[in-house]
C-alpha cells in the first residue's frame, strides 16, 4: 500500500520539477496547514522540500486509509447488558440542568454522571451517527488504547480512561473518566470563566502533547481530529495536557518499518498531520493571550 501511494505521488510530480513541484505538494496539504509548511520549506533547496513535502504527505494519505480493527480488552466493560441504566443517567443529568451537562457538538454531548463525580459519558445523536456511520464501540477502543499507550510513555500526555462503553439501537454511549479543567477553545472563546493555569509554561505543556502524540504516531494512532481544532486538547487543573474526542481517530499502519518516519535533510522524526494542528492551537492560544 506505501508503494502504491508513492507512485500515485510520483506520477503527479512527472511533468513538474524544481518549485513547481513544491507547490504542486503543498496544494495537495488542506489550506490552514499550506502556510505553515511553506515557512518549514522556506530555506530547504527545491530537491530537500520535495522529499520532505513528499514523505509528509505519505504519512498524510496513509493516516486517511481504513483503519485495523482489534479484540476488545477484557479489561474494558463492554456495557450492552444495562443500556437503561445509562439512559437513565442521561435523561437525569439533562433534568438537573447545567450542572452536569459538560459539552455539545455536531454529533453528540458530554454529559456528567449524576452519581459518580469522576465518571461521564460522551452520547452520540441516533441520528447523526447514523448518517455519518460513527461506531461507538471502535471509538472506545482507539481511546482505551491510546490511553494505555500514553500511560506508559512518560511523554506528560494523557486521554480520558474509558470504563466501557453502550453500543444498542436506541443508546450509543462512551463511559469514561471525567476531567477538570478546560480546554483551549474554551479559553479562547471565554467560555465558562476558562483562563490559562497559573504557573503552567505553554511551552513545556505543547512540548508534553507533542511528545504523546510523537509516541501515538509511532504505533500507528492518528487522532486527525486536532488541526486547528482547539476543542480536543484539554488543560488538566494541574496543566497536565489530554487529548479527547477519537471519534475520528484510526489506527492505520505497521510500526516496523523505520525508514518510514525519517524524512527531513537532518534525519529528523515526521512528527504527522496532528502535530501541524497542534502547531496551529498552540500559535491561536499565544495569539490570545498576548492580545487579551
Amino acid at each position: 500500500m506505501l508503494d502504491r501511494i508513492k507512485s500515485t505521488i510520483e506520477r503527479k510530480l512527472e511533468q513538474e520539477d524544481g518549485s513547481d513541484a513544491v507547490d504542486v505538494l503543498i496544494s495537495e496539504f488542506p489550506n490552514e496547514l499550506q502556510e505553515m509548511l511553506w515557512g518549514e520549506v522556506e530555506d530547504f533547496s527545491d530537491k530537500d522540500a520535495v522529499d520532505y513535502l513528499t514523505e509528509k504527505l505519505i504519512l498524510r494519505k496513509r493516516a486517511l486509509l481504513p483503519s485495523e480493527w482489534t479484540e476488545i480488552p477484557d479489561t474494558m466493560e463492554v456495557i450492552t447488558n444495562n443500556p437503561e441504566a445509562i439512559q437513565e443517567s442521561l435523561d437525569r443529568a439533562h433534568e438537573q440542568g447545567a450542572d452536569f451537562f459538560l459539552g455539545k457538538g455536531e454529533n453528540g454531548e458530554v454529559i456528567a454522571s449524576t452519581r459518580q463525580k469522576d465518571i461521564c459519558y460522551k452520547s452520540l445523536f441516533l441520528e447523526r451517527a447514523k448518517k455519518i456511520g460513527a461506531n461507538i464501540s471502535r471509538e472506545a477502543l482507539l481511546q482505551h488504547q491510546c490511553g494505555k499507550l500514553l500511560e506508559d510513555s512518560n511523554t506528560g500526555l494523557l486521554c480520558p480512561s474509558v470504563e466501557g462503553f453502550v453500543n444498542t439501537h436506541e443508546v450509543l454511549a462512551i463511559k469514561m473518566q471525567r476531567l477538570y479543567g478546560c480546554s483551549i477553545s474554551d479559553i479562547i472563546y471565554e467560555r465558562n470563566n476558562a483562563t490559562w493555569p497559573e504557573g503552567v509554561d505553554i511551552d513545556v505543556f505543547f512540548e508534553k502533547l507533542k511528545a504523546g502524540i510523537i509516541f501515538l504516531n509511532e504505533h500507528g494512532y492518528h487522532h486527525r481530529d486536532i488541526s486547528g481544532n482547539t476543542g480536543n486538547v484539554y488543560v488538566g487543573e494541574d496543566g497536565t495536557p489530554y487529548l479527547i474526542d477519537f471519534g475520528s481517530a484510526i489506527k492505520s499502519f505497521a510500526t516496523d518499518d523505520p525508514d518510514f518516519y525519517q524524512i527531513t535533510p537532518e534525519g529528523d522524526y515526521y512528527k504527522s498531520t496532528d502535530i501541524g494542528g497542534v502547531n496551529l492551537i498552540k500559535q491561536k492560544l499565544i495569539d490570545y493571550l498576548e492580545n487579551k
